[in-house]
Order: structure tokens, then sequence, then C-alpha cells
């Protein structure tokens, strides 16, 4: 690979103070990882369902259209389409924009290579004047709906979904103890955890919470 680098009068230098925009050996590590894996689910002839999300906005509108040239003395229901359609210069057509981002629906779904999974589409309103619509879900609506998923899809089927936060939540039964923790705490999850004291201790409280964080390590729950 060098070789060909250099061929194409590529040169490894240092590079400046500017930012440069470059892909992160991790993300090109995950990516390897989830190709490998779905193509091992793929091989062994898995149902691959993939799970997203998107938004809606109240002014998502053409720009153009076509518009009907009217009098008010022939137009039917004038008063009440007035204030729902456009309506200048003898011509109406178009429903009216509100003002701003107005309100927006958050849509999410699931489907595999034969379409989406029959009635499991969610959507709701969200509110008003919210920048990321990631903000409008959250773990209660992913997982209600999620169980819901879980009753419909069939057997021996694999899940694609993002890390957004409510998507990665974990279960408070099984967190990993950390620097933000009470030192009662972490004594309380070594006990749950039955991890012996080392020689000599005598009691959890003897330690401080950097040796009592070192205990955890071999026993610590593993990342999905």
């Amino acid at each position: 690979m060098r070789s060909l680098l250099l061929e194409m009068k590529f040169k490894y230098k240092k590079l400046n103070q500017r930012p440069v925009l470059m892909e992160s050996f991790t993300v090109a590590g995950k990516r390897a990882e989830f190709l490998r894996k779905i193509e091992e689910y793929r091989h062994n002839n898995w149902n691959i369902f993939y799970q997203d999300e998107t938004w809606c906005g109240a002014n998502h509108s053409l720009k153009r259209g076509w518009l009907e040239h009217v009098q008010k003395k022939n137009t039917d229901n004038y008063d009440y389409y007035r204030g729902h359609v456009q309506h200048y210069g003898g011509y109406q057509g178009g429903f009216v924009n509100p003002s701003g981002a107005g309100l927006r629906i958050i849509i999410s779904h699931i489907g595999s290579k034969d379409g989406f999974l029959e009635d499991c589409m969610l959507c709701f309103i969200g509110k008003k004047g919210n920048q990321d619509y990631h903000q409008e879900k959250n773990k209660q609506h992913f997982e209600e709906w999620f169980r819901k998923v879980l009753r419909k899809i069939p057997t021996k089927s694999v899940i694609v979904v993002d890390q957004a936060p409510y998507h990665t939540m974990l279960d408070p039964e099984f967190r990993n103890p950390t620097l933000a923790w009470k030192k009662a705490s972490i004594i309380e999850w070594v006990q749950k955890r039955k991890i012996p004291l080392p020689v000599g201790v005598e009691a959890h409280e003897m330690l401080t919470i950097r040796d009592l964080l070192n205990m955890t390590k071999p026993y610590r729950y593993p990342k999905c």
C-alpha cells in the first residue's frame, strides 16, 4: 500500500493545525465489524430488520404548485378556506405554512428486504421548536414500541439500530460503577456480585473508591 501511495505522489507528512476531515480508526473498525456480522447473518439465512426514525414538519411543502383563479363571488366555502388555503391576487391554492419550524410528526418504523413490519409504525406529534427530533423520543416511547415489535417479529431475526441515546439505554440492574458513584453504592454493587475481598482486608469500608473500582474490573458487565 505504501509503495502504491508513493507512486501516486502521496507523501506521509505531519498534519498542520488546520482541521482536516478524516475518518477515525474507531469508526472504520466498527464499520468493518458490522459488515462482517451482517455477512454472517445473511449467510446463515437470518431475517435482518432495520429500524430508524425520521420526521416531517408542518412547513414541509412544495415551493411551486397549481393555483386556481377564482373570484370571491363564485368561491365555495370561501370563509372556511380563507384561513387554511393561500389566497392572493385572485388565485388560491396550497396550504398556509406556519411561521417558524411549526409542529412536527416523529415517525419510527422497522422493515426488512420483504417490506415494513405490519402494524409497527410509531407516529406522534413532537414539540414545537425542538431542533433535534431525537430529543422528542425517550426510552419509555422506544421500549413500549420495541416490546410490540418483538411480539410480531419472526424467529431467527436480527434487528439493526443506531446508537441514539434511547436505543442504548442500560437496565439499572446491569450498570457498572464509575468514579461518579458514591462509595456505599460501589460497595453494594461489589457485594451483590460476590467479589472476594483482597487478602488482609476485613471490610469493604477499609478500601478507597479507586481500590473498589479496581476490584470490579474482572466482574464488570460486558458492553453490548
